[in-house]
């Protein structure tokens, strides 16, 4: 296993590095694959420890078809956190090192993968927590490829990783820690941007530069101030030649 090293917050995309061994870790049977109905089979594993997990993208690549970047998120945020530790790529897969976890919490992990070809490919799996709040469960896991192919999609198409945020409860006034999403254009055409409007007690800051051409992205860095004690919905839209939204939900206590 590879050295730990400090982990950001689960909202921040964590940046996959190419493999710094010979072969991805074997894992056993925390190796993820996707079953074609959305389900795998439940694991069960011991508490307290970092454990890898590794995702095998042969089954998705085309022949000559390699990943060249990878990212990934944990949500929801709790206290204690699920972090990503590390993560690694090489050709074939993806390797991901996590810890941490409120106990009998369900957890969705989230990986953007890219290829040569410029595919993009979203994976997800979840996670429930339990014993001494290690990771202990993976429950299911789902995969699509968000276009066929990034610049050979229809158009200007924007993609969110990940698609929706909800903030941990805060207290009425105080702005909360800030969560980061990813805005990826994965069509054919340059996305120009016009407006990006939040609603409710959300704020943002972007480094949107006002046209994002086919593969490129830029980050939206949010913020959740209540003004009431409750549940409180909000919603980011992103609007141009395309547009998507970002639906927003947290707590005023």
């Amino acid at each position: 296993m590879p050295p730990v090293e400090p982990a950001p917050a689960s909202s921040d995309p964590f940046e996959a590095i190419p493999l710094q061994g010979d072969a991805l870790p074997f894992v056993g049977d925390r190796e993820v694959h996707d079953r074609g109905s959305g389900m795998m089979e439940l694991h069960r594993k011991d508490a307290a420890v970092v454990y890898a997990y590794v995702i095998d993208m042969r089954s998705y690549l085309d022949e000559g078809e390699f990943v060249t970047a990878a990212s990934g998120t944990v949500t929801p945020i709790s206290d204690p956190e699920m972090a990503i530790r590390r993560m690694e790529y090489d050709a074939d897969g993806i390797a991901l090192w996590l810890t941490g976890g409120q106990d009998e919490l369900r957890y969705t992990v989230e990986i953007i993968a890219r290829t040569n070809m410029r595919h993009t490919w979203r994976l997800r799996f979840a996670i429930i927590t339990h014993g001494d709040a290690a990771p202990a469960e993976i429950i299911d896991i789902t995969a699509e490829q968000i276009a066929d192919a990034v610049g050979a999609g229809v158009g200007p198409i924007l993609a969110l990783s990940p698609a929706s945020l909800t903030f941990t409860a805060t207290a009425v006034g105080v702005t909360s820690a800030p969560r980061a999403v990813e805005v990826l254009n994965v069509g054919s055409d340059t996305v120009s941007l016009q407006s990006i409007a939040p609603a409710g007690a959300f704020s943002f800051t972007s480094n949107a530069q006002g046209r994002v051409a086919p593969g490129e992205s830029f980050t939206l860095t949010v913020r959740f101030t209540p003004t009431r004690t409750g549940t409180v919905y909000g919603s980011i839209v992103i609007d141009g030649n395309t547009s998507v939204t970002l639906p927003l939900s947290g707590r005023g206590t």
